[in-house]
């Protein structure tokens, strides 16, 4: 426990106490040249050669300094911003340390550069054609739809020898395997005229990657349904429907397509349902899905089993919700209603059973007034009225 304890304490001494400097080896550390695709493109001129692009570095600092440095993250600044003609220019650069680095306690012991030669010619910029190459084959299941482009020009600069030789610059994915949509930003590769890939070039351009967008849906049978909506005296087991087509044949992307086996077109409210009925359904499929043989109305078909309608005819009347102070006589001497509900429980209703009221909660005043009529049936029978009814009442 004591050995345990003291190394502790060497432990935080040496990296926190400890005053004394330490060295570390930063290789290849990348030159990042300041304002050449901006302020030195604006002037016409262009880096030619450089005498390297990576330097290796021997940084020294106390230990803790080092803790929260990662060499990978280090960068080394040339400024070209200064620059105005053409020729060569032996410049200095700067480190570019991490936000969370102390940069200004950290020195550089030693270099395989201390500074770097440029060579600066004449920038010349051309305007060329893009085109997109789509190759290879998505998985069985699986449809490609046509690629979504949005770039068709590019402008490129760089010495004139090799703009000049650039007849077109060329987009290029292989969709092999792929089985979702492709969301890609590619670099562009460049040909003559003879379409032969540029290699040995060295190109320049106002968008080093551009967006391409590949649809890739997955493919699949998919039955069509309809969702019924009860109404009073009629439910769903009391209707038979038929959707044409029932299956149709979706694609869509994986995420949407995979458990899909099944699509309701929409719903229908049986409660205005009082015989066979016919209607077209537009299809609104969801964001994503089309259907491949672009379907856009479905027929949909409804038939009533076991279900009728029956009229009777009604004399005895009441009068609902009199305001105080008032009362009222039913004027209307009789009034056909009309019910809908299964064969055997209209079988089993009659005239008695039925319950017409006026509806006077809105009047204020005596008069003459036709109001609506409320219609009930007494008891639990599942019976549902067809339509709307008025009675004429004397309120006095």
């Amino acid at each position: 426990a004591v050995s345990i304890l003291v190394a502790l304490g060497i432990w935080i001494y040496v990296g926190i106490v400890d005053p004394a400097d330490m060295q570390i080896k930063a290789k290849n550390v990348p030159i990042v040249f300041v304002g050449e695709d901006t302020v030195l493109a604006d002037k016409g001129l262009m880096v030619v050669t450089s005498s390297t692009d990576k330097v290796d570095l021997t940084l020294k600092a106390q230990r803790r300094v080092f803790w929260d440095l990662d060499s990978d993250d280090l960068r080394l600044l040339v400024d070209l911003r200064e620059i105005e003609d053409v020729g060569s220019y032996t410049l200095s650069y700067s480190v570019d340390y991490p936000d969370n680095v102390q940069k200004n306690k950290i020195s550089i012991d030693h270099a395989s550069a201390y500074s770097i030669t440029v060579e600066i010619g004449e920038l010349f910029k051309k305007t060329v054609d893009v085109q997109y190459s789509i190759t290879g084959n998505v998985p069985e299941g699986y449809i490609m739809r046509p690629a979504e482009t949005g770039v068709t020009m590019l402008n490129i600069h760089g010495q004139q020898e090799d703009v000049m030789r650039v007849s077109y610059a060329k987009i290029s994915f292989d969709v092999t395997g792929h089985t979702s949509s492709v969301n890609e930003m590619i670099a562009p590769q460049y040909y003559d005229s003879g379409n032969k890939l540029l290699e040995n070039v060295t190109i320049y351009a106002n968008k080093k990657t551009l967006p391409v967008t590949i649809p890739i849906y997955m493919v699949k049978d998919v039955k069509l349904t309809v969702e019924l909506l009860d109404g009073p005296g009629v439910r769903a087991e009391d209707v038979s429907v038929t959707v044409q087509p029932d299956t149709l044949r979706l694609a869509g992307e994986y995420y949407l397509m995979e458990s899909m086996e099944e699509y309701s077109v929409g719903s229908i409210d049986l409660s205005g349902i009082t015989s066979g009925e016919s209607k077209s359904v537009n299809l609104a499929l969801p964001a994503g899905v089309i259907a491949m043989d672009g379907t856009k109305d479905v027929l949909v078909s409804i038939a009533l089993k076991n279900v009728a309608t029956r009229e009777f005819t009604v004399n005895r009347f009441a009068a609902a919700n009199v305001p105080e102070g008032l009362t009222a006589e039913i004027a209307t001497a009789s009034l056909n209603v009309t019910l809908r509900g299964r064969n055997e429980v209209l079988d089993e209703l009659s005239v008695e059973d039925i319950q017409v009221s006026a509806d006077l909660s809105h009047i204020e005043t005596a008069g003459s007034y036709t109001v609506p009529a409320i219609v009930r049936c007494t008891g639990d029978a599942d019976i549902g009225v067809i339509g709307s009814y008025e009675l004429t009442v004397t309120v006095k």
